[in-house]
Protein backbone atom coordinates (compact mmCIF):
# COMPACT_ATOMS: atom_id res chain seq x y z
CA UNK A 1 0.00 0.00 0.00
CA UNK A 2 1.49 3.35 -0.92
CA UNK A 3 1.29 5.87 2.38
CA UNK A 4 0.53 9.62 0.49
CA UNK A 5 3.06 12.25 1.61
CA UNK A 6 0.73 15.35 0.73
CA UNK A 7 -2.96 16.14 0.34
CA UNK A 8 -4.13 19.39 -1.11
CA UNK A 9 -7.17 21.07 0.69
CA UNK A 10 -7.99 24.40 -1.54
CA UNK A 11 -5.26 26.27 -2.42
CA UNK A 12 -3.04 24.68 0.18
CA UNK A 13 -0.81 21.74 0.09
CA UNK A 14 -0.32 20.23 3.03
CA UNK A 15 2.38 17.42 4.25
CA UNK A 16 1.70 14.40 5.43
CA UNK A 17 3.20 12.41 8.41
CA UNK A 18 5.89 9.73 7.88
CA UNK A 19 4.00 7.55 10.67
CA UNK A 20 0.90 5.91 8.85
CA UNK A 21 -0.92 5.79 11.51
CA UNK A 22 -1.00 9.63 12.05
CA UNK A 23 -1.24 10.13 8.15
CA UNK A 24 -4.16 7.62 7.61
CA UNK A 25 -6.37 9.21 10.92
CA UNK A 26 -5.91 12.94 9.82
CA UNK A 27 -7.34 11.62 6.12
CA UNK A 28 -10.03 9.55 8.00
CA UNK A 29 -10.45 12.76 10.33
CA UNK A 30 -11.06 15.02 7.06
CA UNK A 31 -13.25 12.85 5.62
CA UNK A 32 -15.33 12.23 8.88
CA UNK A 33 -15.63 16.28 8.89
CA UNK A 34 -16.77 16.41 5.13
CA UNK A 35 -19.18 13.61 5.53
CA UNK A 36 -20.59 15.51 8.77
CA UNK A 37 -21.21 18.75 7.54
CA UNK A 38 -22.72 17.10 4.28
CA UNK A 39 -24.88 14.92 6.41
CA UNK A 40 -25.67 17.35 9.07
CA UNK A 41 -24.99 21.05 8.29
CA UNK A 42 -25.58 21.83 4.86
CA UNK A 43 -29.16 22.58 5.37
CA UNK A 44 -29.15 24.58 8.56
CA UNK A 45 -28.04 27.75 9.28
CA UNK A 46 -24.60 27.76 10.98
CA UNK A 47 -24.00 30.33 13.64
CA UNK A 48 -20.46 31.01 15.55
CA UNK A 49 -21.88 29.68 18.34
CA UNK A 50 -22.72 26.15 16.67
CA UNK A 51 -19.44 26.32 14.75
CA UNK A 52 -17.41 26.62 18.77
CA UNK A 53 -19.60 24.57 20.00
CA UNK A 54 -18.25 21.73 17.06
CA UNK A 55 -14.91 22.99 17.58
CA UNK A 56 -14.78 23.05 20.99
CA UNK A 57 -16.10 19.49 21.44
CA UNK A 58 -13.81 17.85 18.95
CA UNK A 59 -11.11 19.04 19.80
CA UNK A 60 -11.41 17.87 23.45
CA UNK A 61 -12.41 14.54 22.19
CA UNK A 62 -9.95 12.06 24.02
CA UNK A 63 -11.63 8.82 21.93
CA UNK A 64 -9.95 9.95 19.21
CA UNK A 65 -6.68 10.98 18.38
CA UNK A 66 -5.53 14.43 17.74
CA UNK A 67 -4.64 13.74 14.14
CA UNK A 68 -8.42 12.33 13.51
CA UNK A 69 -9.76 15.43 15.61
CA UNK A 70 -7.98 17.97 13.90
CA UNK A 71 -8.97 16.58 10.65
CA UNK A 72 -12.38 15.71 11.69
CA UNK A 73 -12.40 20.04 11.60
CA UNK A 74 -10.64 21.09 9.02
CA UNK A 75 -12.78 19.02 6.90
CA UNK A 76 -15.82 19.99 8.26
CA UNK A 77 -14.54 23.45 8.27
CA UNK A 78 -13.36 23.42 4.55
CA UNK A 79 -16.70 21.82 3.64
CA UNK A 80 -18.26 24.46 5.34
CA UNK A 81 -16.36 27.29 3.21
CA UNK A 82 -17.05 25.53 -0.44
CA UNK A 83 -20.74 24.94 0.37
CA UNK A 84 -22.10 27.49 3.17
CA UNK A 85 -21.79 30.25 5.16
CA UNK A 86 -21.24 31.10 8.74
CA UNK A 87 -23.27 33.89 10.12
CA UNK A 88 -21.13 35.81 13.21
CA UNK A 89 -22.75 36.89 16.53
CA UNK A 90 -19.91 37.23 19.02
CA UNK A 91 -17.36 39.88 18.82
CA UNK A 92 -14.54 37.46 20.00
CA UNK A 93 -15.34 34.81 17.26
CA UNK A 94 -14.67 38.00 14.82
CA UNK A 95 -11.74 39.21 16.09
CA UNK A 96 -10.48 35.72 16.22
CA UNK A 97 -11.74 34.76 12.90
CA UNK A 98 -9.71 37.55 11.18
CA UNK A 99 -6.52 37.46 13.44
CA UNK A 100 -6.52 33.54 11.83
CA UNK A 101 -7.03 34.88 8.41
CA UNK A 102 -4.08 37.46 8.59
CA UNK A 103 -2.02 34.49 10.30
CA UNK A 104 -2.14 31.58 7.48
CA UNK A 105 -1.33 35.04 5.42
CA UNK A 106 1.78 35.90 7.13
CA UNK A 107 3.14 32.18 7.51
CA UNK A 108 1.01 29.87 6.21
CA UNK A 109 0.78 30.85 2.21
CA UNK A 110 3.96 31.03 1.46
CA UNK A 111 5.30 27.61 2.90
CA UNK A 112 3.78 24.26 2.57
CA UNK A 113 1.96 23.39 6.26
CA UNK A 114 1.99 20.14 7.94
CA UNK A 115 -0.56 17.69 9.76
CA UNK A 116 1.72 18.33 13.01
CA UNK A 117 1.45 22.25 12.54
CA UNK A 118 -2.16 21.86 11.78
CA UNK A 119 -2.88 19.45 15.09
CA UNK A 120 -0.73 22.39 17.22
CA UNK A 121 -2.61 25.50 15.85
CA UNK A 122 -5.95 23.32 16.32
CA UNK A 123 -5.52 22.34 19.87
CA UNK A 124 -3.37 25.32 20.96
CA UNK A 125 -5.50 27.89 22.87
CA UNK A 126 -4.61 31.26 23.11
CA UNK A 127 -4.00 32.93 26.43
CA UNK A 128 -6.89 35.14 27.73
CA UNK A 129 -9.08 34.46 25.33
CA UNK A 130 -12.63 32.47 25.05
CA UNK A 131 -13.55 29.33 23.33
CA UNK A 132 -15.17 31.41 20.85
CA UNK A 133 -12.39 33.69 19.80
CA UNK A 134 -9.99 30.22 19.33
CA UNK A 135 -13.22 28.71 17.27
CA UNK A 136 -12.84 31.58 14.99
CA UNK A 137 -9.51 32.04 14.93
CA UNK A 138 -9.04 27.93 13.80
CA UNK A 139 -11.47 28.89 11.29
CA UNK A 140 -10.30 32.19 9.59
CA UNK A 141 -7.18 30.32 9.31
CA UNK A 142 -8.97 27.20 7.37
CA UNK A 143 -10.99 29.13 5.33
CA UNK A 144 -8.08 31.35 4.39
CA UNK A 145 -6.34 27.81 3.56
CA UNK A 146 -8.87 26.78 1.34
CA UNK A 147 -9.11 29.95 -0.22
CA UNK A 148 -12.48 30.88 -0.16
CA UNK A 149 -13.28 33.23 3.15
CA UNK A 150 -17.31 33.23 4.16
CA UNK A 151 -18.56 35.27 6.48
CA UNK A 152 -21.97 36.55 7.05
CA UNK A 153 -21.41 39.37 9.52
CA UNK A 154 -23.99 39.72 12.17
CA UNK A 155 -27.85 39.48 11.93
CA UNK A 156 -30.48 42.50 11.13
CA UNK A 157 -30.98 42.56 15.25
CA UNK A 158 -27.55 42.96 16.27
CA UNK A 159 -26.34 46.57 16.35
CA UNK A 160 -24.39 48.01 13.08
CA UNK A 161 -21.49 48.62 15.01
CA UNK A 162 -19.55 47.01 18.57
CA UNK A 163 -17.21 48.18 20.69
CA UNK A 164 -13.62 46.42 20.41
CA UNK A 165 -11.11 46.81 23.03
CA UNK A 166 -7.18 47.67 21.79
CA UNK A 167 -5.29 47.80 24.90
CA UNK A 168 -6.79 50.79 26.97
CA UNK A 169 -8.43 52.43 24.28
CA UNK A 170 -12.31 51.62 23.37
CA UNK A 171 -12.63 51.97 19.63
CA UNK A 172 -16.04 51.02 17.43
CA UNK A 173 -15.81 48.82 14.13
CA UNK A 174 -18.87 48.92 11.47
CA UNK A 175 -20.54 45.95 10.82
CA UNK A 176 -21.89 45.77 6.66
CA UNK A 177 -24.81 43.92 6.09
Amino acid sequence: MVTPTTLHIGTSTIILEPDIASTFAFINGLQAGHLHYMVYSQKVIITDISATLLISMHRHNHRRTVFFNTGFILGWLSTLAQKGTIKITQVPFQEGYQTGRRTFLTIGSRCMLSASFLCTLVSWSHQGNNSAYNAGYITGFTHALTGKPVVTLPAKNYPSSLPISLGNRVQKISLKR
